[in-house]
């Protein structure tokens, strides 16, 4: 290339437009809930917000698997249901196929109640944005907004029971992190929840946040 041909090249270059980064300013959401009364008052929520957009509506974890395999592209955020067919086993399985086939995905979930169970196996199978479905379309406005933006979330029932020792502790989620086999889930789920642990704490390892362990009170 002569001098003058590469002066050119440079100065076409210098010309075009830099891309610059846009950020997001619609999340599409897929849910799926069986209870007919709930999915009418997510998708009229979600239709509601001009920066949420419903990619689908599922009412069994099979009907969702089978509509996320036939989309175009996948969901920002999935938000389904403690009662969802096939008890706590097909629960955490639909789980864990929807982070293999979503991996970008944020996950949500509603909540019929308060119970401990919930709020433990939510946070052991690395669910942060939790509405007990007991709480009100604010707290559910608010839960979906947190999910858009990566934001762990307990509705104002769930936080009350997080706080008189329904959630795990720190020393407890640790103890998951430094032997993730205990849990008996697939190396997603626990890498998925390691990571959200590791940000809190402000590491990168799991011998890092082993070795910080609680501070004090």
């Amino acid at each position: 290339m002569t001098p003058d041909a590469a002066a050119a090249s440079i100065t076409a270059l210098a010309a075009k437009p830099i891309a610059r980064c846009v950020p997001r300013t619609v999340f599409r959401i897929f849910v799926v809930e069986g209870q007919t009364a709930e999915r009418t008052v997510l998708g009229q929520l979600i239709r509601r917000n001009p920066s949420l957009q419903i990619a689908g509506e599922a009412r069994t974890a099979d009907q969702a698997l089978a509509m996320l395999s036939a989309a175009s592209a996948p969901p920002d955020i999935v938000c389904t249901s403690w009662l969802l067919d096939g008890g706590d086993a097909g629960r955490w399985a639909f789980v864990e196929e929807v982070r293999r086939r979503c991996p970008e995905a944020r996950l949500m979930m509603t909540c019929p109640d308060e119970r401990v169970e919930v709020l433990r196996a939510a946070r052991e199978h690395g669910i942060e944005v939790l509405h007990s479905t007991r709480d009100s379309f604010h707290s559910l406005r608010r839960a979906l907004h947190q999910a858009a933006q990566g934001q762990p979330y307990l509705s104002p029932r769930l936080k009350a029971a997080a706080q008189s020792g329904g959630a795990p502790q720190l020393e407890e989620m640790l103890g998951h992190v430094a032997d993730g086999d205990r849990l008996g889930l697939s190396d997603l789920t626990v890498g998925f929840h390691s990571r959200a642990i590791f940000a809190r704490l402000g590491v990168e390892s799991r011998i890092r946040a082993a070795a910080i362990g609680p501070g004090p009170e």
